[in-house]
């Protein structure tokens, strides 16, 4: 039978969800009651009984909960022989019937909803009304995660029943999810909709109102919040044995290096191949019952390490950056082991130091018996990998829980501790719909074009709210991938005279026009010298990780990366000095001396076009101004005379000490107190726009390597953590990076080593780093080998990021060493012949 209701194609879905998605950006930023569609919960959920069981029923679903009584349901030994699955999941003839609450709740036992009532095979209807109040059920224990030995099955009502179909002559489509709703309601349609599934009035607007005195800031706390707790929890997740029968390797290196390694949860340990390039493959026998018993898995996720091994010369092999590299394709097949279709095509083209997890198969409804993993492309011969993840939607879902919000977590988001825990939860999973539902449309409104319907625009006023997506990183390396252009047949040689750039800075009087600076240098170094010659551009793959060669002059020095990398420091050195007495002090680079460029939010959140603010941003930029305009604003007549009398003019001065009036002749008028507000508002504008031109030829320039799309996805931190690194070098990080030739972490000179590190403040650890690997920021690798001498100055390669460790004789010793040549020892090889130069 045909409906004749109006069926939605695709197209029409996706349109659909755009509106909802305008019109929920719109109720975020004005602080209103979200779209009910996307809050929309059904009023009950039936389960299937397909064995015998007893169900424990609770008064509560909190940690103080205790067992009420319980539910003793008896299924008879029911044979189908060769039965549809769709068909039987809505067979409740045969089975007893669970009907609970459509809102559910998720804490650290598991998940609950609350019992209504249970129907037997002969339709009569068990009310459970004994008790006062409301009795609740877990539905998943937490304990159990993905391996739940629940015996209930949900029913999904996607149709009305055979009897009311017969009644009407049509087979009538049943919404029963929030996507559904979404769509059909958002949408233009000349006939009528399917029915809705009676949804929970009080459930629904629980979920779509607003808390009290919450603005869109509160949001993006809760979305960084949701980022942080939640992938630190998917740490736990993950347990291969849940789902997996076998795991077979198409060749091993090394008896160590079998298959086990992949799955006995040891970082250090893994599985290495040894065959033809491109021949590469796991096979995964899966467990029949896993599709039955969760209904949806998202499928294997890498982690740790894709380690390349290129050969060399020798008989051995080399491995290149313990992390993923040189454009790494990986191809996912399931099916029959006689007919396999592929299922994902993976590329990861950016180098991943450190454990990583990579998805390489998401959103898998149907059932595979065998599932392969082919690794395809790389530069090198044999391959490593260390381990494997699998996790359901179940085990997923139960990551946003209510316990998360505890007091102690909610310490670093002060304007979240004073709501309740209950209130924060619903804010989340409503935020958590959100983001799937533009997860949903992101790839058909980025990049925008020339008829956009102002989509884009939408998502980028929720963009603090981006790094929840699951999609949007995908997209980004699709961007710069696609947006790669080839190397140059020849890297360029630039000559570099650090002792004059040195000169420059100690007395710029000498070299007004700055050409003697590093800047000025590489600058004059990258001119195309010949008409017919191109300018250089910088679109290429991140696997080239070098765009030209230093020479330094009076150094010796054979550059392959830690010279290029020098140049790059000394050049933000010289664009954001720290120091406090350079000719022109530049507020915008004294904030935080630890950061490379030292641009305060203020210009990263201008620079990716997010909303500004004068007191939320440009305190970060000069906060005695905006002190003195909010006090000014909020002065009474008798303070404002006492304090600014006749000193306040039409004035204002800007960054760099220039004064500029704020309206013609102003020089002379003095402010009153009735124009203080008018006085205010010029004074942030004239502020705030200071910089518009210096901050658009930036952003040309990033342009000009980045595509724009790339920039519309990523929130400013993100933005500025591409850029320059994570400012943040904790000893932790640190220890992460490390790698340990010839030496053990666990001998006395490297515990002497961390000693001294941890002493180190944050500027000094900053020094290290670019002291062995010419970087001052996140991610770097450091490579620890053993040292000449006792109690000497170390020695570094930031070519190749290897620091060479003396042995020393206590921690002490170690930490005027290290900091020593972190400080005074940038130079390379000084002492060589100036023949060599």
């Amino acid at each position: 039978m045909e409906t004749r209701y109006g069926q939605l194609n695709s197209a029409r879905k996706r349109l659909a969800r755009i509106r909802c998605l305008d019109h929920c950006v719109t109720c975020l930023r004005e602080c209103k009651p979200l779209p009910k569609s996307l809050c929309y919960v059904p009023k009950e959920v039936k389960y299937k009984v397909t064995k015998t069981t007893r169900i424990p029923l609770y008064r509560s679903p909190g940690p103080d909960n205790h067992e009420l009584s319980s539910l003793i349901i008896f299924v008879p030994n029911i044979h189908v022989v060769n039965e549809d699955t769709t068909k039987s999941q809505n067979n409740t003839d045969k089975y007893p019937v669970l009907v609970t609450s459509g809102e559910e709740v998720c804490n650290s036992q598991g998940q609950w909803a609350r019992f209504l009532k249970y129907t037997k095979p002969d339709g009569t209807n068990h009310g459970y009304e004994k008790y006062e109040g409301t009795t609740w059920l877990l539905l998943c224990s937490a304990c159990s995660g993905s391996a739940d030995t629940s015996l209930l099955e949900r029913i999904i009502e996607s149709h009305q029943p055979v009897a009311h179909q017969l009644l009407c002559g049509v087979k009538q489509t049943v919404l029963n999810n929030w996507e559904s709703v979404v769509e059909y309601t958002s949408s233009v349609l000349i006939t009528s909709p399917p029915t809705i599934l009676p949804s929970d009035p009080d459930a629904v607007e629980r979920l779509s109102t607003v808390p009290p005195n919450w603005t869109l800031h509160h949001d993006e706390d809760l979305g960084q919040f949701l980022c942080h707790h939640l992938d630190s929890s998917k740490e736990h997740q993950g347990t291969v044995s849940s789902y997996v029968e076998s795991i077979k390797v198409s060749s091993t290196s090394e008896e160590d290096e079998g298959p086990d390694n992949l799955t006995d949860g040891d970082p250090d340990t893994y599985w290495e191949s040894d065959g033809n390039q491109g021949d590469h493959c796991i096979t995964l026998t899966m467990k029949k019952s896993i599709i039955i018993k969760i209904k949806k898995v998202e499928m294997v996720v890498l982690c740790g390490y894709l380690t390349e091994l290129v050969e060399q010369e020798s008989d051995g092999y080399e491995e290149v950056d313990g992390g993923f590299c040189f454009g790494t394709r990986i191809v996912v097949k399931g099916g029959d082991e006689n007919c396999m279709k592929q299922l994902n095509d993976v590329s990861v083209d950016q180098k991943i130091y450190g454990p990583s997890d990579i998805v390489i198969l998401e959103d898998q409804i149907d059932y595979h018996p065998v599932i392969q993993i082919w690794i395809k492309e790389y530069d090198g011969i044999d391959t490593r990998i260390h381990s494997i993840k699998m996790k359901s939607s179940k085990e997923l879902q139960l990551g946003l829980n209510k316990d998360l919000f505890s007091a102690e977590n909610l310490v670093r988001f002060p304007k979240l501790e004073t709501y309740d825990a209950n209130i924060l939860y619903r804010r989340a999973l409503v935020l958590q719909r959100f983001v799937s539902l533009i997860d949903s449309v992101l790839p058909y409104i980025v990049p925008t074009w020339e008829y956009s319907i102002g989509s884009v625009t939408s998502v980028k006023l929720v963009r603090q709210l981006l790094p929840m997506s699951k999609k949007r990183n995908s997209l980004i390396d699709r961007f710069l991938k696609e947006s790669e252009s080839g190397q140059h047949l020849s890297i360029k040689r630039l000559f570099i005279n650090r002792l004059s750039a040195a000169e420059h800075r100690a007395d710029p009087s000498q070299d007004p026009l700055c050409k003697n600076s590093v800047f000025c240098q590489v600058f004059e170094g990258l001119k195309p010298r010949e008409r017919t010659e191109k300018p250089l551009h910088y679109r290429w793959s991140t696997r080239f990780d070098q765009w030209w060669e230093c020479k330094f002059i009076g150094e010796g020095i054979i550059d392959q990366g830690g010279g290029f990398r020098d140049s790059l420091s000394e050049i933000a050195d010289e664009l954001c000095p720290s120091s406090g007495d350079v000719p022109i002090p530049l507020p915008y680079f004294i904030r935080s001396p630890n950061q490379v460029l030292s641009l305060p939010p203020f210009i990263w959140k201008k620079l990716s076009e997010e909303n500004v603010t004068w007191m939320r941003d440009y305190i970060t930029v000069d906060e005695s101004e905006v002190r003195i305009i909010e006090n000014m604003d909020m002065m009474n007549e008798q303070d404002f005379d006492a304090y600014f009398s006749e000193e306040r003019t039409w004035m204002t001065v800007l960054s760099n000490g220039t004064l500029v009036p704020l309206i013609p002749d102003g020089v002379d008028k003095v402010v009153q107190y009735g124009d203080r507000h008018e006085y205010s508002e010029l004074v942030k504008a004239t502020r705030m726009s200071e910089s518009d031109q210096q901050i658009d030829a930036i952003k040309r320039g990033l342009l000009s390597v980045v595509p724009k799309a790339v920039l519309d996805l990523l929130t400013w931190q993100e933005l500025e953590k591409r850029v320059c690194g994570n400012p943040d070098i904790t000893i932790e990080t640190l220890k992460r990076s490390a790698h340990y030739e010839d030496i053990e972490d666990d001998d006395t000179q490297v515990k002497y080593m961390w000693e001294a590190l941890t002493a180190f403040s944050v500027e000094d650890r900053s020094r290290f780093l670019r002291f062995v690997t010419g970087r001052r920021r996140l991610p770097a690798p450091l490579y620890i080998c053993q040292g000449k001498g006792v109690d000497t100055l170390p020695e570094s390669s930031t070519c190749s990021n290897t620091l060479f460790l003396p042995n020393y004789t206590s921690a002490k010793v170690a930490e005027e060493k290290l900091r020593y040549a972190s400080y005074n020892c940038i130079a390379i090889d000084t002492d060589m012949s100036p023949w060599d130069t």
